[in-house]
């Protein structure tokens, strides 16, 4: 399980925000040895009320789960090498560390914190793992016609309070032991982003497709038939995660008339007429 971890409205309040330039000897000599702590690379300060006040209250929810590593999504991770990031956290989360999403800049209407969590899943090689988001914003994890349902949004003022961990646990056990998890079978069927949706889907539930006998039997009738369709990935996440009970056999239908439907979109108007 990766927990992907803003940092502002998240680990404190949200209102912290660049200083000037603070690189002149005037400035350096007037700032305390803490300050100093946050000036970026590029010569500015972070400043902000009780900045990761909230950290070690996010180390003890995380404590029953040794498992979970962390990625951080922050905007931080553009003025911070990774080594400085950990030095903010307190050891038991700095431990957890493996590393930082990219920058990914969203021009095809998927949300950029989402476009960013998939490009670190490729990036690294990590295949279809499950994943929880803390964020104090909604927008950056839009996806498939709606917010993901991986995302745990917190008041930005207010942070990561009692409350939030207690949803974090809550989400943490659901993966932990699946007959408990809420499933997203009630979810309104997204009719954009379909692609982002069902991979996000399976990587949220730890669901990989795996051939069975059944399906080699389909394929070889198939064949007979002389009527070739091959399935791709993503259409055969869908019947993963229907086995999975994720998702029921009522939404697939949808779920893969809209996937198509998007896919065919995305052809070229010569190749769609054809």
């Amino acid at each position: 399980m990766i927990l992907f971890l803003d940092f502002d409205g998240v680990l404190h309040g949200n209102d912290a925000g660049l200083e000037l330039n603070v690189r002149d000897e005037a400035s350096l000599q007037s700032l305390t040895d803490e300050q100093r702590r946050f000036i970026t690379r590029d010569g500015r300060l972070i400043v902000g009320e009780n900045l990761f006040g909230h950290a070690d209250r996010l180390a003890v929810a995380l404590e029953p789960y040794p498992d979970v590593r962390i990625v951080i999504t922050s905007t931080w991770r553009i003025y911070f090498e990774l080594e400085a990031l950990q030095r903010f956290l307190p050891p038991a989360l700095a431990g957890r560390v493996i590393g930082i999403t990219p920058q990914v800049f969203s021009r095809d209407g998927v949300s950029q914190r989402v476009r960013e969590i998939d490009a670190y899943f490729r990036k690294n090689d990590r295949g279809l793992e499950p994943w929880i988001a803390l964020d104090d914003h909604d927008w950056p994890f839009i996806s498939g016609g709606g917010v993901s349902p991986y995302l745990i949004l917190l008041d930005g003022k207010e942070g990561f309070t009692d409350a939030a961990a207690v949803v974090l646990r809550q989400r943490l056990r659901e993966e932990k032991n699946p007959n408990n998890r809420t499933t997203s079978k009630t979810c309104a069927i997204p009719t954009s982003g379909l692609n982002e949706y069902i991979i996000g889907l399976a990587r949220q539930h730890g669901v990989k497709y795996v051939k069975t006998s059944s399906d080699e039997l389909a394929e070889v009738i198939t064949r007979l038939a002389d009527d070739n369709v091959e399935m791709d990935e993503v259409e055969l996440l869908l019947i993963a995660l229907e086995r999975a009970g994720v998702i029921t056999s009522e939404q697939v239908v949808p779920l893969h008339v809209n996937y198509l439907q998007e896919k065919l979109n995305d052809l070229p108007e010569d190749i769609q007429k054809e």
